[in-house]
């Protein structure tokens, strides 16, 4: 049994004949005759009593008009309720985005949307932006429930199966304030490094582990003091003590805490954000208009912005 078949039978008990459900549905009789013949023999029973011109309905024929009309009527509410989700969707952009991404100097994804939203004057756009950790965000993408993600390049499981854009070319370095010990040299090693408290961003934010595989590799253990996954918390922290943090450059804030020094690792640390969309995935008109924008708003200006770091006032004069 199936909705046609049901739409079929409808058509048939409202003209009272098989040849106007025909011309109802433009289809031929004989198709109808065939798919309500298939019926009554899945069934097992006569819905029409076919012994005059007009087609009555058999005891049965009643019992299954009931359902029958019930069933249609809820098929049709559903197809309405799909369509107009449809439509919202179509209008909806999801983004999913790791809990360190708001605060980059160089990128700022509400103004890139907001930007958007003012060049697409025709209709109004429903942004859906979540912060998650990168694999429930990368879920969301193979599950075609997010339109695009901001994640580490290099933790990506299947990087292939991604359209990418380069966001951010992450350089991490070591922060502290004014009055510690580090504070007046030019470089500072790993090694050095691991004789101080450390302040980290924690593991969801997908810098947590680059930092510590890198002090692994030199045989050196890292103390860390503590962790957040907020840049703003842990640079709080480090301006009222004399721990170290090491943080992108991108998300120093040196103009909200002007007592930080901002100090070069000797050995580099990097990591790339990247926007990502699953390539496999049909992407709505909005959502392809948005990844053109995007790409076209930020090619450039990652080029120009790969991390160079800018010297600090307080570390021009020794080298450890």
């Amino acid at each position: 049994m199936n909705i046609n078949q049901i739409e079929y039978f409808l058509a048939i008990v409202r003209t009272k004949s098989f040849s106007g459900a025909a011309y109802d549905l433009f289809i031929s009789q004989s198709s109808i005759s065939k798919q309500i013949k298939a019926l009554e023999d899945e069934l097992n029973i006569s819905l029409f009593n076919r012994s005059s011109t007009q087609r009555t309905l058999t005891p049965a024929g009643n019992i299954f008009y009931k359902y029958a009309k019930a069933t249609y009527e809820q098929h049709q509410e559903m197809l309405l309720e799909l369509d107009q989700l449809k439509k919202q969707m179509s209008s909806t952009l999801r983004l999913g985005n790791l809990p360190v991404t708001p605060m980059y100097k160089t990128f700022n994804i509400g103004a890139d949307l907001a930007l958007f939203q003012k060049n697409c004057q025709e209709s109004p756009i429903n942004f859906d932006i979540f912060e998650d950790t990168q694999n429930a965000i990368i879920k969301e993408l193979y599950n075609h429930n997010a339109d695009f993600g901001l994640v580490r390049l290099e933790k990506i499981p299947e990087p292939n199966d991604f359209d990418q854009l380069l966001i951010s070319h992450d350089r991490m370095v070591v922060v502290v304030n004014k009055t510690h010990p580090l504070a007046k040299v030019k470089e500072l090693s790993l090694k050095k490094l691991s004789n101080y408290p450390i302040f980290l961003l924690s593991k969801e934010t997908e810098l947590r582990t680059p930092i510590i595989e890198a002090f692994a590799a030199q045989g050196l253990s890292i103390n860390i003091q503590g962790e957040s996954p907020r840049p703003k918390i842990i640079q709080g922290m480090i301006t009222e003590s004399n721990v170290t943090g090491l943080l992108p450059y991108n998300v120093v804030d040196l103009h909200s805490f002007s007592d930080l020094v901002i100090i070069p690792l000797k050995e580099e640390i990097t990591s790339k954000l990247v926007a990502v969309r699953l390539k496999e995935a049909k992407h709505h008109e909005l959502a392809q208009e948005f990844w053109n924008f995007i790409c076209e708003l930020h090619t450039v200006k990652n080029l120009q912005n790969t991390s160079t770091l800018e010297p600090s006032p307080m570390s021009k004069k020794k080298k450890m």
